[in-house]
């Protein structure tokens, strides 16, 4: 995910700014994990060419493994093939609802 407000690496993106795509991180990693699309979590900004940083506009990657997940490093970033991104999506979505439901209760 990535802010609205343009910036191209940590030295210059707000801590606010920061610390709110943590959050969002953090919620999308919980929702995948409900779904059993997880067990796990990597959380990961690629900052600076050095870094393997290719889009420079500031973003947090979540990386969600499972157990016995053949995953491979490529540039520094782990690979997985979703066979169905779409239904990924939609299952994730409907996770987050339900979170978010389940706060206003």
């Amino acid at each position: 995910m990535l802010p609205k407000r343009h910036t191209v690496d940590l030295t210059d993106t707000p801590p606010e700014a920061l610390a709110d795509m943590v959050a969002i991180g953090q919620r999308i990693a919980r929702a995948a994990r409900a779904t059993k699309l997880a067990d796990a979590t990597h959380i990961a900004i690629n900052d600076g060419r050095a870094a393997f940083q290719t889009v420079f506009h500031v973003h947090l990657h979540v990386l969600p493994p499972r157990n016995g997940d053949k995953l491979s490093v490529a540039k520094g970033m782990m690979l997985r093939r979703d066979p169905d991104r779409e239904a990924t999506g939609r299952i994730l979505r409907e996770a987050l609802a339900q979170q978010d439901a389940a706060a206003q209760d």
